[in-house]
């Protein structure tokens, strides 16, 4: 078991201290995090949404409504560009029953792709993992799986059938950098169209990024059912991909329960929005609204033991590379079956939970 490996199991470890991460290179690890899967929603609530998490609020929590967004740094959105985006981002809300017992589990999720057929949906495996059986199927029980977009038009089944669908791990606390699920809709949504994943672009630190959710958890002011969460975000470490590895970076994001799935999005050379990454996970609670970077009692940025800043309170987002892309033109193409087998592996924070 490598350092990459070890390092993000650390950040889905149940522990019961709050503590500062720090992550060499950019091992995405802190002492304190838990993963909010399925099956923790099954055994205290019915609804997913509710669950107390971990997350990670920002120092400076910029998330408003899509419609009033003015993003600092990257250009402003056109009229054009807020309705592709009400139309192609929304709650993917899948229904469990067992022994009488109803579970409702709900995430952001979006309408993405490569292909322009503008039938799949992604968000996070661990949304529905605890309901598919070790091959990689739907358990009896899941009952139903549907996206409802933001725009207001009706809600649309999501097919789990095998070819339509495919998880990139069962178990996301072990292999959180896999932690992707993407499934085709039963039928196009009229006028909407996906967002395209940008290749060939590397993820720099430093750079801004625009990130759309469909939650509304912990906002500080008041938005409509069907207002889109939208903020302006910072890359703080950047974890390439490797031959056997996905990527992930960090950002100064704000995340919230529910808002796993969440869609980072930026400009391609021609200025057309496109997706490269999707919110994983967050820190520890305790943390919200603390700096992205431990202090000292004197303000100084605490360094660790690699010579990098020790970091804080960061959210974690997984990068559209190759190993996202290999999976997602299964769904696409509607080839092969649905569960890609692979062994274990991840490199993220520790203590960064399922949102």
């Amino acid at each position: 078991m490598g350092l990459r490996h070890l390092t993000i199991l650390g950040l889905l470890l149940h522990a019961a201290t709050a503590a500062a991460i720090n992550i060499p290179r950019m091992n995405l690890t802190t002492p304190e995090t838990n993963d909010c899967d399925p099956a923790v929603a099954e055994e205290n609530v019915n609804d997913f949404s509710k669950l107390v998490q971990k997350i990670a609020l920002s120092e400076n929590d910029s998330r408003t409504a899509l419609r009033k967004f003015k993003p600092e740094v990257l250009p402003a959105l056109n009229r054009e560009e807020i309705r592709t985006l009400e139309k192609a981002i929304g709650d993917c809300t899948c229904i469990y029953r067992e022994a009488g017992t109803k579970v409702t589990l709900s995430a952001s999720c979006a309408l993405v792709g490569s292909s322009g057929t503008n039938l799949n949906v992604a968000t996070n495996a661990h949304l529905v993992e605890a309901y598919f059986d070790r091959n990689g199927r739907p358990k009896p029980g899941l009952e139903s799986c549907q996206f409802a977009n933001k725009f207001g038009d009706k809600p649309v089944d999501l097919i789990l059938s095998p070819g339509s669908y495919s998880l990139g791990t069962l178990d996301s606390k072990k292999d959180p950098l896999n932690d992707r699920f993407f499934v085709k809709l039963a039928e196009k949504i009229p006028g909407a169209k996906e967002i395209p994943i940008l290749r060939g672009t590397e993820v720099r630190e430093g750079m801004h990024v625009y990130t759309f959710s469909a939650k509304q958890h912990r906002m500080k002011e008041k938005l409509g059912k069907r207002d889109i969460v939208a903020q302006e975000c910072e890359v703080i470490r950047y974890l390439p991909a490797t031959a056997s590895e996905p990527g992930a970076f960090m950002s100064n994001c704000s995340s919230t329960p529910g808002s796993s799935g969440s869609l980072n999005v930026v400009r391609d050379e021609k200025g057309q929005l496109s997706a490269i990454g999707m919110f994983r996970g967050g820190m520890n609670s305790q943390l919200d609204g603390q700096p992205v970077y431990k202090t000292d009692s004197q303000g100084n940025v605490v360094l660790g033991k690699d010579g990098l800043p020790i970091l804080n309170n960061v959210t974690v987002s997984l990068t559209m590379d190759s190993f996202f892309l290999r999976d997602f033109q299964v769904v696409e193409s509607h080839l092969g079956d649905q569960m890609v087998q692979r062994e274990q592996r991840s490199t993220l924070p520790t203590s960064t939970k399922g949102i």
